[in-house]
């Protein structure tokens, strides 16, 4: 059954949540806290010799060697990367999924990392009480971005759902993180389901560069099979727009490592030309998400479609426009617990 984010409610109870994720970054209502100074993000990432670039459908996913480690800052324990995912738009105007005073950036990458304090392997901190840190960074389009030329450069040969291919040369994932730490941070969720609650997210203030030509390689992705490449239409199934509507802050606090003047010290660093898609500024509150929910479904995203065969097995179903969807690869039957990480399919 192919579902979109306003569907994720009826199969995944956490999606009602009041801790979801992603936010619009609503910089009034932001706290500086002196204590992310007083203990600051420790971030150590090494060299990672076996990094597989996957397209799994609905992102590109590159999983990295073990002992890449984050602490301090808002986290209690230590959590280790596990891999990281990208979220990008069909056009320069949209494309992350976090949102910054209503706007967004072309693209999101967000590396997730598990408590390795409180579990012994990543599946039991999936869904588990502080189980996940998340750091996301936006990502513009600037200038040709050497550092990331180890990835770009292997995305068209990963250009079908479940391609897999290991970069040629070791990968340090510090290439991923902005050299200016300032952030945000808040408690949220995944936003995929099953949209535990159970994230810290940590939110770059400064974004990352790549050029028109290496996002381009992205939105040359296909969120189908190689071998069904024959039975699509050449515009078909094309992988963009991957990313969750921006979900109401319910009061949660929005704390920052920093303190800024609100109109020059964070828009001066954010090309206002480069970003588009305006949101009301009042975008904590639940109206913010009718708005986008309305916008995916009736705008550009085009409709959403969903079957359960006869057999109680969910199957796909590509909708005839644009859209953001999420494919359970399950049987009707099957408990929370036995969910497979879902996937988006994007039709173009």
């Amino acid at each position: 059954m192919i579902l979109g984010p306003s569907r994720w409610n009826d199969y995944f109870p956490a999606a009602k949540g009041n801790r979801q994720s992603p936010i619009n970054i609503n910089v009034d209502n932001q706290h500086c806290d002196g204590d992310l100074k007083e203990d600051p993000l420790d971030i150590r990432y090494i060299h990672s010799r076996t990094n597989a670039i996957k397209n799994t459908g609905n992102t590109i996913r590159i999983s990295f060697s073990p002992g890449s480690t984050i602490q301090g800052g808002p986290l209690e324990h230590q959590y280790e990367l596990l891999h990281c995912s990208f979220h990008w738009g069909k056009t320069n105007s949209r494309g992350s999924e976090h949102t910054v005073i209503g706007k967004q950036f072309p693209m999101e990458v967000q590396l997730l990392h598990w408590n390795t304090s409180l579990y012994k392997q990543a599946e039991d901190a999936m869904t588990a009480p502080q189980g996940l840190a998340i750091m996301a960074a936006f990502i513009q389009i600037g200038q040709e971005n050497p550092d990331l030329k180890a990835i770009t450069d292997v995305i068209t040969e990963v250009r079908y759902k479940d391609d897999i291919r290991e970069m040629r040369l070791p990968f340090n994932p510090i290439h991923l993180v902005p050299r200016i730490r300032d952030y945000w941070t808040y408690d949220g969720s995944l936003t995929i389901p099953p949209c535990t609650e159970n994230v810290t997210w940590i939110i770059f203030r400064y974004p990352l560069s790549i050029s028109e030509s290496q996002i381009q390689g992205y939105r040359s992705l296909r969120a189908f099979f190689r071998q069904d490449r024959q039975d699509v239409a050449s515009r078909e199934g094309a992988l963009f727009d991957n990313f969750r509507p921006v979900q109401s802050m319910n009061n949660r606090p929005l704390r920052a490592s920093f303190e800024i003047d609100v109109f020059s010290g964070l828009l001066k660093n954010i090309p206002q030309w480069k970003l588009g898609n305006v949101i009301p500024k009042d975008s904590s509150d639940s109206k913010l998400q009718d708005q986008n929910e309305s916008k995916h479904e009736n705008g550009s995203a085009g409709d959403r479609r969903s079957t359960i065969s006869d057999d109680g097995s969910f199957k796909s179903l590509i909708s005839s426009a644009n859209n953001y969807t999420q494919e359970i690869p399950i049987t009707a039957s099957n408990n929370q617990t036995n969910r497979q990480f879902p996937l988006h399919t994007v039709k173009e």
